[in-house]
């Protein structure tokens, strides 16, 4: 069971009850554990905890990381996922860049074609 509570918000959200998947659109907002993800468009699947979101995603780390890109793919209490397009301005001022990348436990960060 997931420990951390998970507060949505969304200019439009529909709940599949059958399928345990949570649609959200139009300035979506969810916050979990300390980070806050925001995007367009957000689908939660509650049985996986995995959520997919897409369109101007931005994800606020509890360290003050920024992670900006496309589309990405987050579970693990959005500590683990995997994102495309990123931009990233991290809490010491710098910045890198990548077109796919990677994150395991909150903590690793793989990254492909990436600039810093």
């Amino acid at each position: 069971a997931n420990a951390q509570p998970v507060d949505i918000q969304a200019a439009s959200m529909t709940h599949d009850d059958q399928s345990r998947v949570i649609s959200a659109s139009g300035d979506v907002m969810i916050v979990q554990a300390g980070r806050i993800l925001r995007a367009d468009d957000v689908q939660y699947d509650l049985a996986s905890d995995t959520v997919g979101a897409s369109g101007n995603v931005v994800l606020n780390e509890e360290s003050g990381n920024i992670y900006l890109s496309d589309a990405v793919t987050y579970n693990d209490k959005l500590r683990s996922g995997t994102v495309t397009n990123l931009r990233s301005l991290l809490n010491d001022g710098s910045r890198f860049t990548a077109q796919k990348g990677e994150r395991k436990d909150g903590a690793v960060t793989i990254m492909r074609d990436a600039f810093y």
